[in-house]
């Protein structure tokens, strides 16, 4: 069956389903059901004209689809999605992806019907997803759909929803640890009823959501207008990019992408990727936005220009080329322009005279300059035609005309009120090339009441000629304040000798507007005589009130001593922002304002503390070692901070000494990472003293943070990029070059624990087992807590016939390995070669027992590393190591099964050093 016929059939049964029901509906009383409590209910009839709208979407996208049925089930229960989101907590490769979206039920039955929470599943590429609990990683994220937000730890779902006859329920359903992007996975969600399956495309169900129509205008369908009508979000998203796929296949390169009146506003991650890509069109521009994870948009559209979505209030502040815009006409005209300049004459005119309205504008506004001046009659009377994008096209094309009507009319229409015409006519005077407009400009000028000025002198600062200047310096005199601030602002742009003075008038002038203006303009120039003005006014408003933030900004680049004494005024009366005069201070002070900060410091509030820390140190105040010292050993976090990350800059014996007594005095988590932090950056003999006690603590968050602190120093070594080449040969199972830059690195860094172990363990594979026992050892001695080292040392004692020596050794170092998925692949190694050597020792004690327990224990490691993270299974079915378990059932069972021909395999390979005789 075509799918033509297929879509028919099903659009004919659901509404062959609502005609029978539409009785009970009108004639029960309004069932508004809902899973959730507190939810507002749901009108079963709007319920069923929103889904047939779906359908009847769907069926008319459908005759270029060849995907199977959208839904299955009993015709008498319907289901519908409401705001459905897949989403991640972060829009880059490291977030985690989840699907979310409100699952509406329909009874269109006689009887009531329940859903079952364990019923619902969502299929994803062939992977099916039981409804579980919402990870503890993504409780506290939310999420926006449209305008309303979603907190995601109240998306829960009910153990059964039941949903009465004639009516409906609803309740939200989640699923984490979804695949991440750039492509949206096909997802399916399934749910039985009275025992029958029911499912719904999700994919196809939100393409129905979007409303997508997509034509082509202008010459030779040139360009492509993209509607979106609906809702569009990261689902049907790959059936909004699979539409510009098939408009590039058919050699478009123009795009215009536009609203419908029903359209939804999309979620802020989805406007900033459409802006991003319409402003990347056509460029070669790399933006580190591209790591988002969003489908990719095809690379032969050279221009994409986007109208302002729903609920967008910002506009590209880019220099790049004009691609957002506020309505469809700009959008058109712009992507048309290129078309336009070079069209043959006699068919842009036909295109002007007989073209779709949409592009009867865009030519004309593009292209009417290029008409010769026997069409000006024609353009002049489309100045007068009934469609209003006609006439503003029209005035927009008599910018290119000298002629004396063609001004004329111009001015004409600057003086009517008919807006967006007359400010059309006011830009197309502006913007002509010819000086008997600029002269009408001016002359209308002249007799403005002072709206009609403001609007003229704001057009006149965005087409800058030295023709303006001393008009505008006389409007900057005018008695009303708003036409002299929009002149002040033009004058700023197309210049004039006087312009200081001006500055310097409205700077001391009574209106507060042309004061901020003015000041703010000399706090942006750089001269001498404007900085110099600037001050003047900042000092003069420090000595009544605190600096606001272009006068922050002020001192902060000419650091003038003159404000410290009126700056410490307000820092003592406490007025203002206490922490940007503390930032401000500690840039421009001098020991007079230490002095002040560690006298007002015990009045401070915790925050403000941690600012003056901050300060005091820049100011190399001999105090702030004292107060760091008393701040590590608070509870504030942000007094913490600042204290370490002081004292680490300062990285002396004294430094050192406060952030180790800090380290073991406090029980504070998040002090132990600062002081861990700092001690590993100052990287000496006593810090890394410090860290290593640390790390034997019975705390593990503790252990932790100086786990990683160690970790960054033994990176920061001069020895540590011979690791890096020696492991790429390891890698290579090139044993002896990796034993030579191991060799380097320890000859660079002998206190490098990880080029002992290396190199033991490259010898170890050489059979060099007494040099391999050496290095085994001095690891340990170096660092106790190297996985690599303990299980090396290990299996060399096994291999010397110390059996039980070994295993002990492994098992007296087990607690310092938690889900240490190296450690316990080693151990299961250390387990296994102890088993093979009872295997040869007749004479072992309690040989069975022991033999027993090894295999158990063995089996047991390698459960745990695969459980931990292990994935490198090319290695443990090769493992010489593991010959003494090769052989046993649960050895097999562990190893994930051969793949089918031509589907991938998830495997990873061991990154660090393996220990092998």
């Amino acid at each position: 069956m075509s799918p033509t016929s297929r879509s028919d059939r099903s659009m004919r049964a659901l509404v062959h389903v609502i005609a029978m029901f539409v009785t009970v509906i009108a004639t029960s009383p309004r069932v508004l059901l809902s899973a959730d409590d507190g939810e507002t209910p749901q009108d079963v009839k709007g319920l069923l004209e929103r889904l047939e709208k779906v359908e009847a979407e769907l069926t008319r996208l459908d005759s270029n689809r060849k995907n199977g049925p959208r839904r299955s089930g009993d015709e008498r229960f319907l289901t519908l999605l409401e705001t459905p989101h897949y989403g991640s907590t972060s829009y880059y490769q490291n977030g985690k992806w989840y699907f979310a979206s409100k699952l509406v039920f329909i009874n269109l039955g006689k009887q009531d019907v329940t859903v079952a929470r364990k019923d619902i599943v969502l299929d994803v590429e062939g992977d099916s997803k039981a409804l579980g609990e919402i990870p503890e990683t993504l409780v506290n994220y939310s999420f926006r759909v449209g305008s309303k937000s979603f907190q995601i730890r109240d998306l829960k779902t009910p153990e059964t929803i039941k949903v009465p006859s004639g009516g409906s329920a609803s309740s939200w359903v989640f699923f984490g640890e979804m695949p991440s992007g750039p492509s949206i996975p096909k997802m399916t969600l399934s749910w039985k009823v009275g025992g029958k399956p029911h499912s719904l495309n999700v994919n196809e169900f939100c393409l129905g959501l979007l409303g997508l129509n997509v034509e082509r205008i202008g010459p030779y369908g040139s360009l492509a207008v993209v509607t979106i009508n609906g809702a569009f979000d990261m689902v049907n998203i790959d059936g909004f990019v699979a539409a510009l796929d098939d408009l590039a296949a058919k050699k478009v390169v123009r795009v215009v992408i536009r609203w419908g009146k029903e359209a939804v506003a999309p979620e802020s991650e989805l406007r900033s990727w459409l802006q991003q890509r319409a402003q990347m069109a056509g460029t070669t521009v790399v933006n580190n936005s591209s790591r988002r994870q969003f489908p990719t948009v095809p690379a032969t559209l050279r221009e994409l220009h986007l109208v302002d979505p729903p609920g967008s209030s910002t506009r590209s502040a880019s220099s790049g080329p004009i691609r957002l815009h506020k309505t469809e006409d700009d959008a058109i005209t712009t992507a048309l322009s290129s078309v336009y300049a070079v069209l043959p004459r006699d068919e842009l005119l036909k295109e002007i005279q007989q073209g779709d309205v949409l592009t009867r504008a865009a030519a004309l506004a593009a292209g009417g300059g290029r008409l010769d001046a026997e069409r000006l009659p024609l353009i002049l009377k489309l100045t007068n035609d009934g469609e209003p994008r006609i006439q503003n096209a029209a005035l927009t094309a008599l910018r290119h005309f000298g002629e004396r009507r063609a001004v004329e009319q111009l001015v004409h229409y600057a003086r009517t009120n008919k807006e967006p015409l007359v400010s059309t006519a006011i830009r197309s005077l502006a913007g002509s090339r010819y000086a008997s407009a600029h002269r009408a400009l001016l002359k209308l000028l002249e007799g403005q009441a002072p709206a009609g000025r403001v609007r003229i002198v704001k057009i006149l600062a965005q087409y800058p000629r030295p023709l303006w200047s001393q008009a505008l310096y006389d409007f900057s005199r005018d008695a009303d304040a708003k036409v002299r601030l929009e002149a002040i602002r033009a004058l700023v742009r197309v210049g004039h000798p006087e312009i200081l003075t001006v500055l310097d008038t409205a700077l001391n002038s009574g209106d507060a507007g042309l004061r901020t203006e003015a000041f703010n303009t000399l706090v942006a120039r750089t001269d001498a005589k404007s900085e110099e003005l600037a001050l003047e006014f900042t000092l003069k408003a420090l000595k009544t009130s605190p600096p606001d933030s272009p006068m922050t900004n002020l001192l902060t680049r000419t650091k003038d001593p003159r404000a410290v004494p009126l700056l410490l005024k307000h820092f003592s009366k406490n007025s203002g922002s206490r922490s940007t005069l503390i930032n401000l201070l500690q840039q421009i002070g001098d020991e007079s304002v230490a002095e002040v900060f560690i006298k007002e410091y015990p009045k401070l509030s915790e925050y403000e503390k941690a600012s003056v820390l901050k300060g005091l140190f820049q100011l190399q105040s001999p105090a702030f070692k004292k107060l760091a010292g008393e701040a590590l050993l608070s509870k504030n976090s942000s007094m913490v901070s600042a204290a370490a990350q002081g004292l680490q800059e300062d990285g002396g014996p004294e430094a050192t000494a406060l952030l180790v007594a800090a380290l073991e005095k406090t029980t504070h988590s998040s002090t132990w990472s600062y002081t861990c932090n700092a001690l590993g950056s100052i990287g000496s003999v006593e810090a890394r003293r410090a860290l290593v006690k640390a790390r034997s603590s019975t705390d593990t968050n503790k252990q932790n943070y100086a786990k990683n602190a160690l970790r960054s120093m033994a990176q920061r070594s001069p020895g540590y990029q011979y690791i890096y080449q020696a492991r790429n040969y390891v890698q290579q199972k090139n044993w002896k070059m990796a034993v030579t830059q191991y060799t380097q690195a320890v000859t660079a860094d002998d206190s490098l624990a990880e080029a002992f172990a290396g190199r033991a363990n490259a010898n170890h594979r050489l059979d060099k087992i007494d040099d391999a026992r050496k290095d085994y050892e001095k690891a340990c001695e170096l660092d106790p807590y190297n996985a690599l080292a303990i299980t090396g040392k290990a299996l060399i004692k096994v291999h010397d016939g110390e059996v039980l020596e070994g295993v002990k050794f492994v098992e007296a170092n087990a607690k310092k390995f938690p889900n240490d998925w190296t450690f316990a692949y080693n151990s299961g190694c250390v387990y296994a070669r102890s088993l093979e050597n009872l295997n040869k020792n007749d004479k072992a004690e309690n040989r069975d027992a022991r033999r027993k327990t090894y295999q158990a224990r063995a089996m047991e490691e390698l459960q745990k590393a695969t459980e931990y993270g292990f994935r490198d299974w090319s290695l443990m079915r090769t493992d010489p190591d593991l010959n003494s378990l090769r052989a046993l059932p649960q050895f097999k069972k562990l190893l994930p099964q051969p793949t089918k021909p031509g589907k991938a395999t998830t495997e990873k390979k061991a990154g660090g050093d393996f220990p092998k005789p």
